[in-house]
């Protein structure tokens, strides 16, 4: 099934941003009720011994917070595949398709055919080394001495986009957390270390996204703050996008930072509600 831009209109994209927009203040409401229910605020200032005392304390934070409170995550992958489910085309005629029924989505978002994906995989091919298949056939050794070869040139060449192709074929294990910091192209000595949740930077991918900006109400205010700092509320099974990167670094600094800029430029497009032909929607066709 191949849609084309053709089919887009403003009438649909102000669909999907208003979509988008339900779904955060269904999460916002959600957020605000538990704090209350918990008596939690959401922005409190903490002291300066404390801000002090977390600094020093920064690798062993799991030992320094030992109080467990009832906090559980706003929402999980089903409640959000249910939203995304729930979606109608505000102009149904012309869209009743057994094709669309057939998939998670009855949205006509634009798909590309199978010649486009043969192009866009083209590194895929049969006939292209792939790290994780090759190597595990009888050339396998032959295979990984090239791809050790190939990644040491990669290295000394320090050009992310030659990682970047390179990464499409693969990585030998002992290369990937050096290959993967390369690709995202990562200065750790001028990168700042904050928690994910409260690093404002993380605000920057939503941009481009209208209607993703959250807020939250203080207490005893009518004003609002955008909570947490980066744009991000946690749900279930979140920390799954970080935990494979843990086998990885040694490092915690240079960890966060390559967690960091892979949920700028890839997770953020699993929860966001948009015409991204890479996001969670076109995901479900």
């Amino acid at each position: 099934m191949h849609i084309s831009r053709r089919h887009f209109s403003h009438e649909f994209n102000s669909f999907l941003i208003e979509a988008q927009k339900k779904w955060l203040e269904r999460t916002i409401h959600s957020l605000n009720s538990m704090c209350q229910e918990l008596k939690l605020p959401l922005d409190p200032a903490r002291p300066a011994k404390m801000v002090e005392l977390i600094i020093e304390s920064w690798d062993e934070l799991s030992t320094l917070f030992k109080a467990v409170r009832p906090v559980k995550p706003i929402f999980g992958p089903k409640d959000f595949l249910n939203a995304l489910q729930a979606l109608q085309h505000p102009n149904k005629n012309g869209h009743d398709d057994p094709l669309f029924k057939s998939s998670l989505s009855n949205l006509p978002l634009p798909t590309k055919d199978l010649s486009a994906l043969r192009q866009k995989y083209a590194s895929l091919n049969l006939t292209c080394m792939q790290n994780g298949v090759d190597d595990q056939s009888s050339v396998g050794n032959f295979c990984n001495a090239l791809r050790e070869l190939h990644s040491l040139k990669v290295l000394q060449h320090r050009s992310s986009q030659h990682a970047r192709v390179f990464l499409q074929n693969g990585c030998p294990l002992g290369f990937r957390s050096r290959i993967w910091a390369l690709c995202l192209n990562i200065n750790v000595t001028r990168s700042v270390l904050l928690p994910f949740l409260r690093d404002p930077k993380v605000m920057e991918v939503f941009a481009s996204y209208p209607g993703t900006v959250l807020k939250a109400s203080r207490r005893k205010n009518i004003d609002s703050v955008i909570y947490p700092p980066s744009g991000v509320i946690p749900f279930h099974g979140f920390s799954m996008y970080v935990s494979p990167l843990c086998y990885l670094y040694d490092d915690p600094v240079q960890l966060y930072i390559v967690f960091r800029q892979m949920y700028m430029n890839y997770f953020h497009r699993l929860h966001i509600i948009s015409d991204d032909p890479e996001g969670i929607l076109s995901l479900c066709i």
